[in-house]
């Protein structure tokens, strides 16, 4: 799969500063294609990426959007003419002591020899012709294409890790940088889970504040950089082809640039978070809309309304809601863990384990007995779709009359298979159980009865309602009924089916689970 993404970013003034000052203008060209060549299959989130790099353009750095051309599906050649009619405006508008900045971002098909929209060609030398023909001091060119390298090799750049970028290669008050996805001769990948492009997705959120290192509300080029290439290296390294996301700088000037203000958010609003690790962010249709490392107090500039956040550990996942308004700061100060048995059936842990021990009561097995007493112990091991629970039990009833006291004493094995439905911290399950038991049989009495003894089979119904107080820890009330078949050591062929009902409250500690997705 090949994908290329183009934005020109710019941005003069200090690193305190807003990122648009009085005498300063912006302009954007983004461009999305999800069809490339006749030979390519066409991709799937080239034209998406596109519609959210231009949504943080005018939301977060400040373009205007009569100063955004967006382009979604068109060839070379009307790419050609927007980038012409850009540069046009630019040396039209421009005022003596205004300093012009562009942005151009491209997604969809490329190699080496270009990028493919719609069945055309758009050579890399004629799009960087084209960008550079644009009057604008500051210019940015930011590439997501399979061997999109090949720009950055042009303009000398190499693919480097983003922490060896050196202060004369950072973007400063003038001049042209390029960003490429990859290095020549890589692909670029798009993802499922992410609905977008791997670089793409991680650029974006960098520009919405995952990438604030320094905490200053301010998304640099620098810190866009950095934060992008560790991301897609990251989740490239479990494909088969790994991005190296490179770069070239051409600049004047000393100051970095910033790309982002995250306090000027523009009809965005803003999630808050205490503690740092890694995060994920959901939209109220269960898509993924960030996915971010960040550090303490971090702030992420959002589109109003209603979220989840996800926290995710070697080991355990956390989890908070929050409805966000335009212009409100949502803090999440705590999240809520979630219990081990749900991230198995919500598939983000392969398997979990937990030991289980606990009582109740069962009706008589046979007439005239008392109600007894129940006690189990066992393993509960949860996958995706059953909990499946092996266990040891025992229990102890007892019958008096005039004549004689019997005690009937019991110990087996069973296996239990439940299917549970979720809702946060609790869950109710309905499910089947199966076991096998000795019984035992002791009269007290002045005549003559000798202890009986029987092998029994049973299974029955079962159902189930269980609150997590805690991730690794689980209560669980199961009420059942249980089809007995009693086989006699000393008959020839006494068989009975009575239903015994029962009720257990249990106990249930989880060890941590190997892995969370």
């Amino acid at each position: 799969m090949t994908r290329a993404l183009l934005a020109l970013l710019a941005l003069a003034g200090a690193l305190l500063a807003p990122p648009a000052q009085a005498g300063e203008r912006r302009y954007a060209v983004v461009v999305g294609v999800n069809q490339g060549a006749a030979h390519e299959a066409p991709l799937l989130f080239a034209e998406r990426d596109a519609e959210r790099f231009a949504r943080v353009l005018t939301d977060l750095a400040d373009v205007r959007e009569e100063d955004l051309v967006l382009l979604r599906g068109r060839d070379a050649d009307e790419v050609k003419r927007a980038l012409a009619q850009v540069a046009r405006r630019v040396a039209d508008e421009s005022r003596e002591g205004e300093q012009q900045l562009l942005f151009v971002y491209y997604s969809g098909h490329g190699d080496s020899g270009g990028l493919h929209l719609r069945g055309s060609n758009l050579t890399l030398s004629e799009l960087s012709e084209a960008v550079e023909a644009v009057p604008a001091q500051v210019r940015v060119m930011v590439v997501d294409a399979c061997r999109s390298g090949e720009l950055t090799r042009m303009k000398g750049g190499v693919a480097v890790e983003a922490f060896d970028i050196d202060v004369q290669d950072r973007l400063e008050s003038e001049g042209m940088a390029v960003i490429t996805s990859s290095s020549a001769g890589e692909d670029s990948q798009e993802s499922d889970r992410l609905r977008g492009g791997v670089f793409t997705h991680h650029f974006v959120s960098g520009l919405q504040g995952a990438a604030d290192a320094s905490g200053d509300g301010r998304v640099t080029l620098t810190e866009a950089y950095r934060y992008s290439y560790e991301q897609t290296l990251a989740t490239t390294s479990r494909a088969p082809v790994m991005q190296h996301p490179s770069y070239a700088f051409d600049l004047r000037g000393r100051d970095d640039l910033v790309i982002t203000a995250l306090d000027a958010a523009h009809r965005r609003g803003w999630i808050a978070l205490k503690r740092g690790g890694f995060y994920l962010v959901f939209d109220k249709d269960g898509q993924v809309v960030l996915e971010a490392d960040v550090p303490d107090g971090a702030r992420l500039a959002v589109e109003p309304g209603q979220y989840l956040v996800r926290k995710r550990e070697a080991s355990q996942l956390w989890e908070a809601s929050a409805r966000v308004a335009e212009g409100e700061v949502v803090a999440l100060t705590e999240l809520a863990p979630i219990p081990y048995g749900v991230t198995v059936r919500k598939g983000y842990s392969e398997s979990a384990s937990a030991v289980v021990i606990g009582g109740g009561g069962g009706a008589p097995m046979l007439d005239n007995y008392d109600y007894g007493g129940l006690g189990r112990l066992g393993l509960r091991l949860d996958l995706e779709v059953l909990t499946l629970t092996p266990r040891l039990r025992y229990s102890r009833y007892g019958a008096s009359n005039e004549d004689l006291n019997l005690v009937q004493q019991t110990a087996g094995a069973e296996l239990s298979a439940v299917h549970y439905l979720d809702r946060g911290d609790w869950a109710a399950g309905i499910g089947l159980s199966a076991g096998a038991d000795g019984v035992w049989q002791v009269f007290e009495t002045d005549g003559e009865a000798a202890p009986r003894r029987a092998l029994v089979g049973r299974t029955g119904p079962l159902l189930r309602l269980e609150y997590a107080p805690a991730a690794r820890w689980l209560v669980g009330l199961e009420a059942g009924a249980d089809v007995y078949l009693l086989q006699l050591e000393d008959t020839e062929a006494q068989l009975d089916t009575p239903v015994v009902p029962y009720v257990y409250l249990d106990l249930a500690r989880y060890r941590r689970p190997r892995r969370v997705r």
